[in-house]
């Protein structure tokens, strides 16, 4: 009987211990660590590799500003110190997942996450990049209790990147992890258009990676509003990003704005976020938006074309000073569009010729002053047509519909624009090509329907097929006749175009505003 009571309790003993020493082994499996990989020619990390573990230096990791933690690293003799800031789209807190199209904090969109690694004094003017959180524990106190993140940085949007992985107090592995980012669409008139969902790594991987995705209805059906797509990605060893590319099916119909699902899986690779949301915008209903298109050596808009929408950042109307109408446009650039009639009369549905910069204007001369990004005009001629204004009972604006061209420092160069809040788009869009015998037929459409002749520009450019091997080039004015709302333009094939390559088509115009500027045509 002392045999067995003395065997029982050196069990119990024995069990003690190897529970012991398992948690003992998971304390110590939780690592605190930062990794940072950095390409050649990526001006914060110098192209080193380096590593950073507790015996290094000290950690910390604190709230920052827009809901999101930053982390930082010094070293035990202060020889080097790092800064990692991630923040997720405004009016939300991070939390586990992928966070794709990241700019700088604190200028980013408010659509958009924000990221900065900076340190040694060195930092990002601007950048781009992406995050993935796989582990984030909270106490009640808001104090970090476990944190996971991979991320990959471009600093000053250039191609090479800063990789790194940063553990705090955390298990998760080191390791690439695939994931699929929500996205946007555009619904086109007509046709198909392409929507472009982005996979990608959280870190370069040293072998092949493949993964498989398929589309799932939400609000969006599939035959009506998209078609269903599935198939099978491959990442090359050093690749971290791959597009899905699925087709959006346009009509002039005001259906409004729907959303589609897209699965990412793999059976060798672990997912970090596998299921993106899209959504559909229907450019035929009330929206928000603004377009603009600059002709060359025009200051403020620098010779590019721009469609900005609530996609991409918050936009909104109010009454200036003038009785008019302020649009203005959240990070990044920060644009801004003033709009006042003369004399300090409230703007109506009209014409406004001979403007001059709001609001230093001229007593009898209206008011307008297109900036962003830091540029503005010192004096500037021009005009504008409001096509719709509404103002609320409390003296704000409901809705706002104008177009204008802006001349800086009274040069020739204009810069053109549209915009909208809460109103209809008049637009150019184009469609994809459909193969017809031995030519790509792409479509270009108007809507709504115009009261005057528009012309906007058509031109073909390679992708993977090349002009004058596998397809004819076509560059040419398309012209709209007051109403027509649908023109064609045929592309011819060449006798040697092989199956599966791939051109374009995009449009360019002053004047019209344009919704969707790239269609594809896939040879068959």
């Amino acid at each position: 009987m002392l045999l067995h009571r003395a065997t029982l309790v050196l069990g119990v003993i024995v069990l003690a211990l190897l529970q012991l020493c398992i948690l003992t082994s998971q304390a110590a499996f939780a690592r605190t660590v930062l990794i940072l990989k950095s390409q050649p020619g990526d001006y914060i990390g110098q192209g080193e590799r380096t590593v950073y573990r507790l015996t290094d230096g000290w950690f910390t990791v604190r709230p920052q500003y827009g809901g999101g933690f930053q982390v930082y690293f010094r070293t035990l003799d202060n020889g080097a110190w790092w800064y990692l800031r991630f923040v997720p789209p405004a009016g939300k807190s991070l939390a586990i997942g992928h966070y794709e199209d990241a700019h700088r904090v604190p200028f980013q969109s408010p659509m958009k996450p924000g990221l900065d690694i900076s340190g040694n004094g060195r930092g990002c003017n601007q950048l781009t990049g992406r995050f993935l959180v796989s582990e984030l524990l909270v106490d009640k106190w808001g104090n970090v209790k476990s944190l996971a993140i991979d991320f990959e940085q471009h600093c000053e949007n250039l191609p090479p990147a800063l990789y790194g992985s940063v553990r705090y107090r955390s298990d998760v592995s080191i390791e690439p992890r695939v994931s699929i980012s929500d996205a946007t669409a555009l619904k086109g008139n007509a046709g198909t258009s392409d929507a472009t969902i982005i996979a990608s790594l959280s870190m370069p991987s040293a072998s092949f990676v493949k993964a498989r995705f398929h589309t799932a209805d939400r609000t969006a059906v599939d035959g009506r509003d998209y078609q269903a797509k599935s198939g099978k990605i491959v990442f090359q060893p050093g690749v971290t990003t791959m597009p899905i590319t699925v087709p959006i099916i346009g009509n002039r119909a005001a259906g409004g704005d729907r959303v589609f699902a897209v699965r990412l899986f793999s059976a060798a690779t672990p997912v970090g976020n596998g299921l993106a949301r899209v959504q559909i915008r229907d450019p035929n209903v009330p929206q928000s938006v603004l377009t603009m298109n600059s002709q060359s050596s025009d200051y403020i808009g620098l010779g590019r074309t721009w469609l900005v929408t609530t996609a991409d950042t918050t936009i909104a109307a109010s009454r200036n000073s003038g009785r008019g109408v302020t649009v203005t446009l959240a990070n990044p650039g920060r644009w801004g569009v003033d709009m006042a009639g003369p004399n300090g009369r409230a703007l109506e549905p009209r014409a406004y010729r001979y403007a001059e910069r709001f609001p230093f204007q001229q007593p009898g001369a209206a008011g307008l002053d297109v900036s962003g990004e830091g540029r503005g005009c010192n004096t500037l001629t021009g005009r504008f047509v409001v096509n719709e204004v509404h103002y609320a009972q409390d003296g704000g604006v409901e809705d706002f519909s104008a177009d204008f061209e802006q001349h800086c420092e009274d040069d020739a160069p204009a810069l053109f624009g549209a915009v909208r809040v809460n109103t209809i788009l008049h637009q150019a869009s184009l469609t994809n090509a459909v193969i017809v015998d031995t030519a790509a037929v792409f479509t270009v459409t108007l809507n709504p329907p115009g009261t005057a002749s528009e012309t906007v520009q058509f031109s073909t450019f390679d992708g993977t097929a090349l002009a004058g091997v596998d397809y004819r080039a076509v560059s040419k004015d398309i012209t709209f006749a007051p109403g027509e709302t649908r023109k064609i333009v045929r592309v011819p094939l060449l006798g040697g175009a092989q199956a599966g390559k791939q051109f374009f088509g995009g449009l360019s115009s002053t004047r019209t505003p344009l919704w969707i500027r790239v269609g594809s045509a896939t040879i068959e």
